[in-house]
């Protein structure tokens, strides 16, 4: 039986993957967190919600193929006018985090159109994660990007400027909630992917 690990963005939990694992019955899953990682035997897909691919990435698994839902390798982009854009938001995003965390966060949470029960908020362990966000990271093998017309966190121009277009796969909604929406559209995806896999 194919493993899944999945991991949730910034500032989310596993509670993010709540109505993507119903759909998902013929794999054994496991959540990554900074705390566990789980012990698993081949074959393993990673499958990791925005910043969560990056984490998966550094965990130097040899996964049979990894799929980004509003995923990216280099969240700031290439592009000198889009990399200066966004390392302003960033930079005031992590302003407001050091101020005001709980209001921060929630603010993100509505932009990415998932707002969950969280528990507090670790301001040192936030800021860690941005530091993420302003390093570039090799694109992997095996890899599927998933993304959403509407997503203004990760929009289109970032996926396009981090990935060729044969590893993205376009829906025209969902927002940066991508999993936690559309949970049977992207269940079919990792099903195709594992499918595509096992005929190989």
């Amino acid at each position: 039986m194919t493993h899944l690990l999945l991991c949730h963005g910034f500032s989310y939990s596993p509670d993010y993957w709540v109505h993507l694992m119903p759909h998902l019955p013929e794999f054994t899953i496991h959540h990554f967190t900074d705390s566990l990682i789980p012990e698993m035997h081949e074959p393993v897909i990673g499958v990791g919600h925005s910043l969560g691919l990056i984490k998966l990435i550094q965990l130097e698994i040899p996964y049979q193929a990894l799929i980004g839902l509003n995923a990216f390798v280099n969240f700031l982009g290439t592009d000198p006018h889009l990399k200066k854009r966004r390392s302003l938001e960033l930079k005031t995003f992590e302003n407001l985090i050091k101020t005001n965390s709980t209001l921060a966060i929630n603010s993100f949470h509505k932009r990415c159109g998932v707002s969950l029960e969280q528990s507090c908020f670790n301001q040192d362990q936030l800021i860690a994660e941005l530091d993420l966000l302003r390093t570039v990271f090799p694109v992997p093998d095996h890899l599927t990007i998933v993304g959403a017309q509407d997503d203004i966190v990760c929009p289109p121009e970032i996926l396009y400027d981090n990935f060729s277009p044969e590893h993205i796969i376009m829906l025209e909604s969902g927002g940066h909630g991508l999993g936690y929406k559309h949970a049977e559209e992207i269940a079919s995806i990792i099903k195709k992917k594992n499918n595509d896999l096992d005929d190989n």
